[in-house]
């Protein structure tokens, strides 16, 4: 079982459309303190 500490901190590297014909939408919500620091990981 994954500990919700370790699905906190999963960062997804890879997404496939499922579809060969449809173009994919992508919906992304972020919810966070006011100071938790930046919400993007540099290279």
């Amino acid at each position: 079982m994954i500990s919700n500490q370790a699905r906190l901190r999963a960062i997804h590297l890879f997404a496939e459309n499922a579809s060969t014909t449809e173009p994919a939408e992508l919906l992304a919500t972020f919810i966070a303190d006011d100071d938790c620091g930046p919400l993007t990981i540099p290279d």
